[in-house]
Formats: structure tokens, sequence, C-alpha cells
């Protein structure tokens, strides 16, 4: 068995591929200390994303904004925390036409918002007329993480979706 293990080990090494990590021995594992000191890393988000699937939706005969919010840490992975959600509909970039405020502070609220299928949280805002891609509308969010750091974006809505990022 062990000459197999080093076989593929050496096959891997001459594909090119490259082992991540150092290894631990048994009884190293057994005698590390749990506990947080500076060089421990911690995930946080530090980017928000709205999500190309955001749209126009009617949602019980009514129109919204089915809008979707992706939280990032600084390695660029969908990530979820608690906090504090802005969200704002402009017309020409700058007049406001709706604003919402969503906190996302317990499980509860993480379990109404957060879809594990995309990793984004999924806010359904409703509106009080439909609205039409001509009217120039720009999404705009921000998140305040319980340690006040504020992460914002925009993007340019269509009738399909999202058109781009601002």
């Amino acid at each position: 068995m062990q000459r197999l293990v080093v076989a593929v080990m050496l096959f891997g090494a001459l594909a090119g591929c490259q082992f991540k990590g150092d290894g631990v021995a048994a009884n190293e594992q057994s005698n590390r200390q749990l506990g947080v000191s500076d060089d421990v890393w911690l995930p946080t988000p530090n980017r928000i994303r709205i999500y190309p699937s955001s749209r126009f939706v009617i949602t019980e005969n009514r129109p919204a904004l089915e809008a979707r919010v992706e939280l990032q840490d600084v390695m660029g992975d969908s990530i979820k925390a608690a906090g504090f959600f802005h969200l704002e509909l402009l017309e020409d970039t700058q007049q406001k036409l709706y604003s919402w405020d969503v906190p996302i502070n317990t499980l509860k609220d993480q379990e109404n918002y957060f879809e594990s299928v995309t990793r984004t949280y999924r806010f359904v805002l409703r509106l009080d007329r439909e609205l039409y891609a001509d009217d120039q509308l720009t999404l705009a969010v921000s998140f305040r993480r319980q340690d006040g750091i504020l992460l914002q974006t925009k993007a340019v809505l269509g009738s399909d979706g999202v058109r781009f990022g601002l």
C-alpha cells in the first residue's frame, strides 16, 4: 500500500500537481490549542456585489424588485454575516424612488434571506408601481458590518436584470 501512495505522489509531482498545507502528525494534532491570536484568520465580508440575476418580478399580484446580494470575504468567496442592509432604487442614478432597510442579525434573519444554492441574500422589495428598463434605474446597496465598516455597491437595472455594476 505504501508503494502505491508513493507512486501516486511521485506521479502527481511529475504531472505538476502541488500539495497545499503542511502535514500534521497525529501527535501534533492533539497538542494544538484552540484560541484566537493575531495570526488566526476570521472570515469577514469586505466586498459586496449585486448578483446578476436581480430582476423585476410580479409577486402576489404586485410589482417587486427581487434583489440578490452577495457578501464576499478577502479571498472573493461568498460569506454570511450579521449586519444591516440598506437598499435604494434610484432613477437617473440620483433621485431616490424607494428605500428599504433590512437587519440581518439573528439566525432567523439568516434563514429568511440567505439562499444556500446561489450563496446570496434574496430580498423581494415591494413596489407601488411597475417600473421599466427605460427609466434608467440604479440599485444601490450598502451593508454595515457589526464592527461599523460600511460596504457599498451599485448596479444599473434593466427589464431582464442587472445590466452592469457601477
